[in-house]
């Protein structure tokens, strides 16, 4: 299984735009995992189930069905950068070109 996680400030994304974020992200871990970007580490894993473990190669689309995306959503005010605290309405200025 292979995970990607994001965590991004509430109520800066709407249900449209996590769904391309995801689509998007999986789209990235194939293309690394079949060497799109250079020469990664391609190979095998060990899959464990419920009827043991086997091999299964981790290269090319092959990874789609095993690739997670978790998107965590802080609280607004529960993150920060260069020591300043960020609400959703900072992120939205920083976006849109403002200074700290």
């Amino acid at each position: 299984m292979l995970f990607a996680q994001v965590r991004v400030v509430e109520e800066l994304l709407t249900a449209t735009e996590k769904r391309a974020l995801v689509a998007a992200l999986t789209d990235a871990v194939v293309c690394l995992c079949s060497g799109a970007f250079g020469s990664g580490h391609v190979g095998t894993m060990r899959l464990r189930t419920a009827l043991g473990s086997r091999k299964v190669s981790v290269k090319g689309e092959h990874v789609r069905d095993l690739t997670w995306v978790l998107l965590d959503e802080l609280r607004s005010g529960d993150c920060g950068i260069g020591g300043h605290v960020l609400t959703t309405n900072d992120v939205r200025a920083l976006a849109a070109g403002a200074l700290l």
